[in-house]
């Protein structure tokens, strides 16, 4: 995952609202033995910006970042106030626009092609507005593609950690 020189990035998961840990349970059980999976708590605070404070107190120096709906904006507030820890991120809500154009890391952007909550289109362009993210949207999915597609995802983000991490 970060090369053969050192050890595996650290994977942080970032859960929607309403939801924990047992979202990524498939890709926490398959990913373990290739590198720590983290999975963040956004519980705690009543903000965006309170529960990025949050997660970023708890995370590891540096993370591969994935967020999923709710958790997807916390994830770009994560990337906004600490872009140097982040080395890869995986976005599955809709975005942002000046912050999406702001990622620089390799990324990559995934959603269900029946979700109805954040249809594809959305997640087209959330894509076109991250330099050189790449699109997955899964056949056979709807929004919650974690629980839908465990498996595509967790191919899915093993490919996005095979790419080379952004060196800050």
């Amino acid at each position: 995952m970060g090369g053969s020189s050192r050890p595996p990035t650290p994977l942080l998961l970032i859960p929607g609202t309403w939801l924990d840990g047992r979202l990524f349970a498939a890709q926490g059980q398959a990913l373990s033995g290739e590198c720590a999976v983290h999975v963040a708590d956004i519980s705690r605070s009543d903000s965006i910006e309170e529960l990025a404070v949050d997660v970023l107190a708890d995370a590891p120096p540096r993370f591969a970042l994935v967020g999923f709906s709710m958790g997807g904006i916390v994830a770009m507030e994560i990337h906004r106030r600490a872009p140097e820890r982040v080395t890869h991120a995986l976005e599955m809500l809709e975005g942002r626009e000046r912050t999406l154009s702001a990622i620089a890391c390799p990324t990559l952007v995934l959603c269900g092609g029946e979700d109805r909550l954040c249809p594809p289109a959305l997640h087209v362009a959330m894509a076109e507005a991250i330099p050189g993210a790449d699109l997955v949207v899964l056949a056979r999915s709807g929004h919650l593609s974690p629980l839908e597609r465990p498996n595509s995802v967790t191919d899915e983000i093993r490919r996005l950690l095979s790419r080379p991490q952004q060196e800050n």
